[in-house]
């Protein structure tokens, strides 16, 4: 297992607005093209990414009214994220999910 610090910093209410609404978008992305990849393969969109695609735009629409909260403000908020990456010796395929 390897571990990676992302994030690990104070933002001010729009740096960080634009950190994390950045790689939730990268993500909900990601799904959507893999949604779309699947249903011209196979005819139908891939479940997981649906669901993954509703659940990231939930967690988008709750870090946005968070951060709103504090728009005119000079808050700032520490944020930290720490990547973990761990080989699995499964192969990855169309029907195993990707989150």
């Amino acid at each position: 297992m390897h571990q990676f610090k992302l994030i690990d910093s104070s933002y001010t209410v729009s740096e960080a607005r634009e950190i994390l609404l950045t790689i939730l978008n990268s993500k909900i992305q990601f799904h959507q093209l893999k949604t779309f990849s699947h249903d011209i393969r196979f005819g139908r969109p891939d479940e997981h990414s649906e669901k993954r695609i509703k659940e990231l735009e939930e967690t988008r629409r709750a870090i946005n009214d968070l951060l709103m909260e504090y728009e005119n403000t000079d808050a700032k908020f520490n944020v930290q994220s720490m990547l973990t990456l761990q080989l699995s010796t499964t192969k990855i395929n169309e029907h195993q999910p990707a989150d």
